[in-house]
């Protein structure tokens, strides 16, 4: 008979969990078990910060579109809403793989009555794809992916044309990297490229082609042309003949960021983000045949009747008038990105902001085109603000004026998206902090009860703090952590949490001359001060090490990095290991540029450079060194698992983590050592299902075994290690964050 126990480890997930706001879960040593005991709520829509979305109505009479953000796994979804029901539903959760992720662009409903669309990042090439969406079997189908000379990250929506095909645009790629035209034939998926754009005839487009009752294509770039502040263009689909029409300039408006709308008459209408008398930005009428170009109304945002910055396009309502909405409010005095909705009479010529958004209560920064729906509203979104940072989807009655907040999108009262690790106090408890959510959108201080899996609120952090690190308990029962942002400077802060008491305190307010905007967290050294590095600022700009007296409050740039002799910007955090020395890692800098392994001795405040990365040992490290009970140092790359013999000064590289990445690829987080002496890592992409690993390392044997393909279905990305003696952290948003170990928590015997 012998008995064995299996250990339980804790962490937290950024994204995942039953809402796409990450979760607190346990896992089993041999990765077998995954189990979230705490999801972060979302309350609203799960769908977030939505830019140029246009939605559209389908002829099922329900309101279709995407969102930028938000959804299962932070990529972005598609929704639908039902005007009879008020009732919005998920439809399709981007995994940010090679389904696509990040749509811009608007949804259309072709003739075969499937939905397309386009999204901006994502695909095979990571470079966008389009897709269809089928509303009657939910189902949805990536159909092509961009790339290179066939176009790149397109930010704009598809038309479908007479002739059945859809036409779309990209905003970078084909063989000027300026942009192409392209068609799309439903019936034979075929793609084909049209037309390369070029700077001499325009370049970066972001919105949507319109088909004129001529039959030609129109559209807008923001860019190129003769003045180099874009161009209205005509596209022949009979003749394959591009003409460029019109040139933007300051006076007249430029930069546009929407397309063009065609009244019966013949005549087009847009706008421009900015230019004009006032840089806000013009509402413009153009005659095609004479190619005349007129400014109608010059958006002027110190006024409080006006409003500024119009983000994307116009629509002819059945009212005859032109509808349209502003990034910025006149009521503002231009100082605040809130919006408008206005109104232009094409009879009269008469301008009239109709609506103004307030923030909180409405939304901000409503970056989308407005839908008239079957019903006569106006239906529309808003990228930030609500009760959360990331935005509303509202209605608007052009007949009564009167708006109506459908919903909320993404809230996280009680925090979420945590980008750090817990912690186990010695209260038992668990504490964490999240980087988002909280009354003042800026995360929040939370404890967790391993025990009764009871989560609470304890601190709604300062405006702009954002912390990315994990707390730290001292050796007088406080916590301390940082924030990237906040502080009396806005570039970051030390502040302190009594367990006792519930009390939080700023201790330090960093500025960027001794060091600011630290993303990872703190360690106390063996002479009971705090250590830490920052990200940016210092000497050099590049980022510092700092010391912080507890007794004292004081706060020490101890030492700067400087890109060419040490390295640059360190993400991760120092560890100290039993020679008494602090180890870490910068992410840039080095001879090689690609990051740097140094030494840190807090007696004499020396920095020694030990190792450049850039070479086969791997290249660009974001986390953290540990070290193992062998005395060895280890640690992970973007690329490989390696070792460091601080006596023989020697790295050797372990394991490679290859682009096919059948045991995974693209490493962000830290190691941890378990009880069984084996290392555990993880990887934020490759494996069976293209969403990551859980592997160790056995240091004894020198043997690597992949233990998890993790699954975008089973929500498990965006997840990994922590322990509670020595606080590691991950820094990408993609990957595979800590666990805290947790005592022995079941017992076999055999």
């Amino acid at each position: 008979m012998k008995s064995y126990s299996q250990t339980t480890l804790w962490s937290m997930n950024q994204g995942g969990g039953t809402s796409g706001a990450g979760a607190i879960f346990k896992i089993s040593e041999d990765g077998s078990a995954l189990i979230n005991e705490y999801n972060f709520p979302v309350t609203g829509f799960n769908g977030a910060s939505p830019e140029t979305n246009t939605q559209c109505q389908a002829t099922n009479g329900k309101i279709y579109g995407t969102m930028t953000a938000g959804g299962l796994y932070g990529f972005g979804l598609i929704y639908s809403y039902d005007i009879t029901t008020s009732t919005f539903t998920a439809l399709y959760h981007f995994t940010g793989l090679i389904d696509g992720s990040v749509p811009k662009g608007s949804l259309m409903q072709a003739s075969n009555g499937l939905l397309y669309g386009m999204t901006m990042d994502g695909g095979t090439n990571s470079q966008g794809v389009i897709f269809s969406f089928d509303i009657t079997s939910s189902t949805y189908a990536k159909l092509f992916d961009f790339g290179s000379t066939n176009g790149t990250y397109p930010e704009g929506g598809l038309i479908q044309a007479s002739n059945g095909l859809l036409y779309g645009m990209t905003r970078l790629g084909g063989t000027s990297n300026v942009g192409v035209l392209f068609s799309y034939d439903i019936s034979t998926s075929t793609f084909t490229k049209l037309l390369n754009l070029t700077s001499a005839n325009g370049s970066l487009t972001f919105g949507n082609l319109k088909q004129s009752i001529n039959g030609k294509l129109y559209g807008m770039t923001s860019s190129g042309g003769a003045n180099n502040q874009g161009a209205i263009f005509s596209y022949d689909i009979l003749t394959s003949t591009y003409s460029k029409r019109f040139d933007f300039s300051i006076a007249n408006g430029y930069f546009p960021k929407g397309g063009l709308v065609e009244t019966t008459s013949g005549l087009f209408y847009g706008l421009t983000t900015n230019g004009g008398a006032t840089q806000d930005g013009v509402l413009f009428s153009f005659v095609d045949a004479t190619q005349t170009y007129t400014k109608l109304h010059e958006f002027n945002n110190s006024l409080s009747t006006d409003g500024g910055a119009p983000f994307n396009s116009l629509i002819v309502a059945s009212d005859g008038k032109l509808y349209g909405t502003t990034t910025q409010d006149g009521a503002s005095g231009g100082s605040f990105t809130v919006g408008t909705i206005f109104s232009y009479t094409i009879n009269t010529s008469t301008f009239a902001k109709v609506y103004n958004f307030i923030g909180a209560t409405t939304g901000r920064n409503p970056q989308t085109a407005l839908l008239q729906a079957s019903n006569g509203k106006f239906y529309g979104l808003c990228k930030d603000n609500g009760n959360g940072p990331f935005g509303t989807a509202y209605s608007f009655d052009p007949s009564t004026s009167t708006f109506v907040k459908l919903t909320d999108l993404f809230v996280l009262s009680n925090g979420g998206k945590p980008k750090g690790a817990i912690i186990k106090a010695s209260n038992g408890l668990f504490y964490g902090l999240t980087k988002s959510g909280g009354a003042n959108f800026s995360g929040v201080l939370f404890s967790f009860n391993p025990s009764t899996y009871t989560y609470t609120k304890l601190i709604d952090l300062p405006a702009n703090a954002n912390p990315e690190g994990a707390l730290v308990q001292a050796s007088n029962g406080k916590l301390y952590g940082m924030t990237v942002g906040g502080g009396s400077s806005g570039l970051g802060s030390i502040f302190s949490y009594d367990i006792g008491t519930n009390t939080y305190t700023v201790v330090a307010n960093l500025v960027n001359a001794t060091g600011r905007s630290p993303s990872g967290s703190l360690i106390q050294g063996s002479d009971g001060n705090l250590y830490g590095m920052t990200t940016y600022g210092g000497a050099n700009s590049v980022g510092a090490i700092f010391k912080f007296v507890i007794s004292t409050s004081t706060y020490t740039n101890v030492a700067d990095f400087n890109s060419a002799v040490n390295g640059a910007s360190p993400y991760g955090s120092l560890m100290q290991a039993s020679n008494g020395l602090m180890y870490g890692m910068t992410t840039s800098g080095g001879s090689l540029t690609y990051g740097t392994l140094f030494e840190f001795n807090p007696t004499s405040s020396a920095l020694t450079k030990l190792f450049d990365f850039g070479g086969l040992e791997g290249v660009t490290p974001w986390g953290n060194v540990m070290q193992a009970s062998n005395g060895k140092l280890y640690g992970l790359t973007l690329t490989s698992l390696f070792s460091y013999d601080p006596t023989l000064n020697s790295l050797v590289k372990l394991h490679t983590f290859g682009q096919t990445g059948t045991t995974g690829k693209f490493l962000y987080g830290n190691l941890f050592q378990s009880a069984n002496g084996k290392l555990y890592g993880a990887t934020r992409e490759g494996g069976l299902f293209g969403c990551g690993t859980i592997f160790n390392y056995d240091i004894n044997t020198s043997t690597f075994a992949n233990l998890h393909d993790l699954n975008a279905l089973k929500q498990q990305m965006h997840i990994f290690l922590h322990s509670l003696k020595q606080v590691q952290r991950s820094q990408s948003d993609q990957s595979l964050h800590h666990f805290a170990q947790e005592a022995p928590s079941v017992s076999l015997s055999m």
